[in-house]
């Protein structure tokens, strides 16, 4: 606006810029934003998945451990004890007496309730 076309003309190139020192900024940048992304995706493995796949593993432990008259705790909030092993995905859980439900394996917990009240 300020600036006639006539006299931008005899500006010529801006002292510095990527054209002049021939290098791209957009390449750097790239690279920069590469390493980023993978320091996040680090961040996210040690900070979630890590982590989360250790308790799975811990809770696959504790279901093949799982055995007769073990008090468990379904996903539903309900406390029993295992009368029977089913099979290797089902379990028979006594809720009260002469109440018995069947329940899936991975949906219980071992209640260890009882070893934080001692």
């Amino acid at each position: 606006m300020f600036i006639t076309e006539a006299f931008a003309a005899e500006l010529g190139p801006v002292v510095g810029s990527a054209a002049e020192s021939g290098t791209s900024g957009g390449a750097s940048a790239f690279w920069f934003n590469m390493g980023m992304i993978a320091v996040m995706f680090v961040a996210f493995y040690f900070i979630l998945i890590r982590p989360q796949q250790r308790r799975m593993k811990e809770q696959q432990k504790m279901l093949d451990a799982l055995k007769k008259n073990d008090r468990v705790i379904t996903s539903g909030g309900l406390v029993g004890k295992v009368i029977k092993l089913t099979n290797d995905r089902e379990v028979e859980v006594e809720l009260a007496k002469d109440v018995r439900v069947t329940a899936l394996r991975y949906t219980l917990q071992i209640d260890n309730l009882d070893d934080a009240a001692k």
